[in-house]
Order: structure tokens, then sequence, then C-alpha cells
């Protein structure tokens, strides 16, 4: 449309243009805020969600491993276990009892000597299966298999019950043997190996459980010591971290074996030769889990590096996946991962775009008819009106610009200029709005790059938030959290800070960045008392209510950060990096060893003069740093501070 359409047009052409145009913008600009940055935050809280999940993983799967390799390393230097067990038993029966019924996820514990002598030991107290197989007295809680070679060369074996004081309890019927140690894989390959010898997971054949068996020679040879571990119970673990309904965790070993997975018994298991004989092992490629297969290519092509996120297609389902590899001590290469559907993830903000465009579209239809009247006979509001428009893209949830007119119908037009104004507040919730609004009052350009600035950031973390979110409900928890965070957002805004993102539980907040903030660090310690006391407060109604407290520790800590964005062409977030933010957040952590709730680094005391009181608790040098950081906790302030009211922060 050219500028010669409006030559010769009334006045009311020029207005319903004018207006038309504005609520177009307005219906662009929410639903462009709406896909962009409501997908990149939904994908972003999955990320971190995810992270999270695969180090929970992490930690338990590596807990599980770590125990039986030290049991299995600890036994193997046993010399007193090289020697086979007499008809008597075995001289270190006691112990080997003991270990058994101490250690988790264990099917059997055996070992096997140079003679054709084993030693086979079951807990019987979760083990339905063998304690059926072996008709186990009602009293026993804990099975040994002896097998020995009589005087005539005959292999006897029996089965010795024993209850849960590992005292005996009855011996089993003896049988001719026909297992023999020394032609299982288990056994063959600790002797070839120096170290530990794990097998491929395989279906054990009384329990029907999936599990692997690892293995070693016993110092002094002439036995070897194994133990047979179940997968089932990491497997429902794994199951149980969810980031979407039809996210998967597994690992795998860089061979291409699959380990553990929620449904790990769907998957076909290969007959497979080995070095020790003939063994099973579920082998992705020979299995049709298309996920499964794109994943463990990822990770191969990759060179099995650490990946935090990566995205990545399978069957036209666009996914993101992290992989973890765990350490080399623990298994055969093995690698965690964690992959969900990308529009699982989204598929809230999606629905949210789609009513967002409904409305929008609605207003600008109940509108035009409203704006054709208005324009006949009002021109002086359209200035008023445009520029509240104008401020919607910036997030401004302040009250709406007070239009005054005699006619009705430009009332009308405000009040609808009012509710798109509140439907993009309302997705505002969605998005970081604040520190969106700050770094544009700023003046700073959103482009990637940073700058080097003196900074203050305060971590805070509630005390067995672990234990309190398995207690109660997930409805009744986010509640209760959302009214947390509301005090202490609060508290950090009325001093001059910027939150920059929660962590589950935690927040992370920062003084100096976006915005300059005189005397950074006094403003967040004065933030971190205010705060510190209306959690109290809110605490102790929590308690009245008989609700379990948000008991709150804090970190606060100043130094050089580069401050800036960061991300991609997609996708900017404005954050810090850099040594200061990593020790505020070791602060924080700090107080759980030394009984406090808000502890400050040398760095804060020195720009805080004498406003406030301090205590020297300890040089320490926090975790994942060389240098000590002297510790003091912040006690109160001296200056007559303002109180932060439980009404002024809700």
């Amino acid at each position: 449309m050219g500028a010669g359409f409006f030559k010769g047009q009334t006045f009311r052409i020029h207005l319903l243009t004018i207006f038309l145009s504005i609520l177009f913008i307005i219906c662009g600009a929410l639903v462009t805020i709406n896909v962009y940055m409501g997908r990149d935050a939904a994908i972003t809280v999955a990320e971190r969600h995810m992270g999270t999940a695969i180090e929970s993983i992490s930690e338990r799967t590596q807990g599980l491993f770590r125990e039986i390799q030290t049991f299995v390393r600890t036994a193997s230097a046993m010399r007193a276990l090289s020697m086979p067990p007499g008809v008597d038993g075995h001289v270190m029966l006691p112990m080997l009892l003991e270990a058994i019924h101490s250690l988790n996820d264990v099917d059997g514990m055996f070992i096997g000597y140079a003679d054709g002598s084993f030693l086979h030991l079951v807990d019987l107290a979760d083990a339905p299966a063998w304690r059926e197989r072996l008709q186990a007295p009602a009293e026993a809680s804990l099975a040994v298999r002896t097998i020995l070679t009589d005087e005539n060369g005959k292999r006897i074996s029996r089965w010795t019950f024993f209850n849960a004081d590992e005292r005996f309890v009855a011996d089993g019927p003896t049988e001719e043997a026909s297992y023999d140690p020394r032609g299982r894989p288990w056994y063959k390959a600790a002797l070839d190996v120096d170290g530990l010898a794990w097998s491929a997971p395989y279906v054990f054949a009384t329990t029907g459980q999936v599990g692997l068996t690892v293995s070693r020679l016993v110092e002094g040879g002439g036995a070897v010591i194994g133990v047979d571990i179940t997968l089932d119970q990491l497997s429902q673990f794994l199951g149980q971290q969810k980031i979407s309904r039809s996210s998967v965790a597994a690992i795998f070993n860089r061979s291409g074996n699959l380990l553990v997975h929620p449904q790990l018994k769907d998957f076909t298991f290969s007959n497979i030769q080995t070095p020790y004989g003939q063994s099973t092992a579920i082998i992705i490629a020979d299995n049709d889990d298309h996920l499964m297969k794109s994943v463990y290519d990822l990770n191969r092509e990759n060179g099995w590096i650490k990946s935090p996120s990566y995205a990545f297609s399978v069957d036209g389902e666009n996914y993101i996946g992290s992989s973890l590899p765990l350490p080399s001590e623990i298994g055969n290469g093995m690698v965690l991962t964690i992959s969900a559907p990308i529009s699982e993830i989204t598929a809230n903000v999606d629905k949210i775009t789609r009513v967002t465009l409904f409305f929008s579209l609605l207003i600008v239809l109940v509108s035009i008819p409203l704006v054709a009247y208005v324009a006949r006979s009002v021109s002086q509001s359209l200035t008023a009106l445009a520029a509240e428009a104008e401020r919607l893209p910036l997030m401004d949830n302040s009250a709406p610009a007070r239009v005054s007119s005699r006619i009705r119908e430009i009332g009308k037009l405000a009040e609808a200029l009012a509710t798109s104004k509140a439907a993009l507040n309302t997705f505002g919730r969605y998005v970081p709005k604040s520190l969106v609004r700050k770094i544009v009052q700023s003046g700073e350009e959103p482009v990637l790059g940073g700058e080097r600035r003196m900074a203050t950031f305060l971590f805070t973390d509630i005390e067995g938030f672990t234990t309190i979110s398995e207690e109660i409900r997930p409805e009744e928890l986010i509640e209760r959290l959302s009214r947390y965070f509301s005090h202490i957002s609060h508290v950090i805004h009325d001093n001059g800070g910027t939150i920059n993102k929660y962590i589950g539980d935690a927040v992370m907040a920062m003084w100096n960045a976006p915005e300059l903030c005189d005397n950074h660090a006094a403003a967040a310690c004065r933030a971190a008392l205010q705060a510190r006391d209306i959690v109290e407060r809110f605490n102790h109604d929590l308690i009245a209510a008989g609700e379990p407290p948000f008991r709150t520790r804090f970190g606060v800590h100043c130094g050089d950060v580069v401050v800036g964005h960061i991300g991609d062409n997609d996708h900017i977030e404005y954050t810090a990096l850099g040594d200061a933010v990593n020790v505020s957040a070791r602060l924080e952590g700090l107080n759980k060893t030394y009984g406090t709730t808000i502890l400050v680094s040398e760095a804060v005391v020195a720009e805080l003069g004498d406003e406030f009181e301090t205590r020297f608790v300890a040089a320490v040098a926090p975790k994942g740093r060389a240098a000590e950081v002297r510790v003091y906790e912040l006690v109160s302030a001296r200056s007559v501070v303002a109180s932060v009211s439980m009404g002024a922060a809700v």
C-alpha cells in the first residue's frame, strides 16, 4: 500500500489504519515472544532438570558399583580366601556371610578354586526365587553352597542354611555336582585380567533378573572371587528419572552393549562368543530400538566425551539429550545417557501460543468496529494509547495509562488494550520479565559477548529440601515454594538485586549487573539479613500449621566476573561467569559444615566497613578451588536497617 493511498483520505481512515497496526504489533509481539522465548525457556529448564537427573543417576550407579568393587578388591587381597573350603566349611565364612548380608543389589557371592572346589553364598531375605528353588527353612536368611571332591574323586554339592544372625539352621541334601567354576567365563576372565573382570549383562537362571558379574583373582593365586550384581533396582531408578512423559535414561558401554534400561527385559539378548566361552549380551545394533541406536552412534562419533546437551532426530521426532561417561574404574567404559522428545518439553508452551494467538486475533476482531467508531470523533487519545502499546514488548506491568474522554467507546478501546497488556503480562510469568526490562533500560545491546565487572553474588538453598519434597505432595510443595520464592525475590529486588536464575529450590542473585549498584556488597548483605528474618517468620507460620520449615542457608561473595550475553543466534541468556560465582555457591554449602546461616567471604567483609557485624569462622579452600578463602558469618547490621514486613513481601 503506497503513500498515495492516504492522500485525500479522511482522518478516520488514518486513525483506523494506525489503531489496527498497533493491535497487530501487539499480537505479533505476543506470539513472537511466546514462540521464541517460551520454547527456549522450556528447553533450558528441561536441560537443567536433565543435568540434575543425570548427576543423580551417576551418583546412584557409582555408589552401587563402588561398594561392590571395594568389597571384591578387599576380599581378593585376603590370602586366607585362596585356601579351598573343607568338609567343615571355610575359615573365612563368617566374614563372607556378614559381607553378603550387608551388600545391596547382589544376587550371589562365590569363590572358585583351581582344584574345582566352589563356595557360593546367597542372601535369601529378598530372593523368593532362591528360597523356593532351595526349599529353604522359614527361619533361614542366608544359604551357602559348598562343592568339594570326596575321596572317590566324586564332586559333591551341599547347601547349608543360616539365620539372620548368621547362626547355623540346617543342612540341605547332598548331591553330585555338575557345576565346575573353572569353566565359567567369570573365572577365566579373572585369570587373564590384571584387576577386576566385568561380564556383559545376562539373565540370572534362578531369579530371572538381569545383572552382570564382577570377579577378581585372589592374591596368592588358586582362587577367583566373584559377585553377581542385579540391575533391576537400578533400572527402576532410571525409569523414575523423568524429564518428560517419554524421556528415557539408559547406560551402555562403548562396545555397544546395553547395560541398564527401564525396559531392559524387552530387549533381545544375543549369544556371543568370548575368549572365555559362550555368553549373552544386549547388543544395541541387534535390537529395533532406534532411539538407543541414535544415542549410541552420537556418543561414539563425539568420542565418548561428556555432553551436557545435544539435539538429534529419530524417525522424524526431535530430541534433546545429555551424556555422561562414568569413571573408568566403574565397569567397562560405561556411558550414562538421558533423552527426551522436544515436543513433550514444549507442549505447554505450544498450547499457550495457540491460546495467545486466538485471544490476540479475537481482540483485533472485536476492536475493529470499536476503533472505526472512535476514530470519527477522537484523535487526542491516540498518542496515549500508542505509547501504551509501545511499552507492551518491554513487558511493563505498570498500571495502564488513564485515558480521559467523554466518549464511551474510547474507554472500551483503552480497556481492550489493557486486556492485551494483561494477557502479555500473564505470559511474562514464564520468562524472566524483570531481567529483560533491566537489560533494556540499561541500554545494553543484547549481543553475544560480555565485559569484566566487579559484582556481588548471593546463593540461597533450602536445608533438607530433598527430604521435604518426598514427604509432601508435589502440588503442596509447589505452592509453598512459590510463597517462599515470593518473599525472597521481593527482598532481593527491594535491595537493588537481580535474580539471575532459580536452580530447583536455590536462588542465584547478583548486584551491580546488569545495572550498576553503589555499595553492592552491602546491598547484598542487607538482602541476606532481611531474607533470613522473613524466612524465619515464614517458617514460624509453616511450623504452626504443622508443615516442615524451609530452613535457608545463604552465601555471599564479590569479585571480578564477566557479565553479558551467552548463547547462540537463536537464544541469548544474560548471566555472569567467573570464580566469584562458584565461590558464593560454595560458601552457601559451607553453612552446613559450620552450623551457620549466612557466610560471606573476606572480599565482602572488606567492602562493608563497620556497617555490619561479622564473625570470623575459618580459612578454607572451597571445593574446586586451590586458594583459601577467609570465611565470616554475617551476624547483623550495626546501622539501622529498614525492616521488611511479611505484608510488604507478599
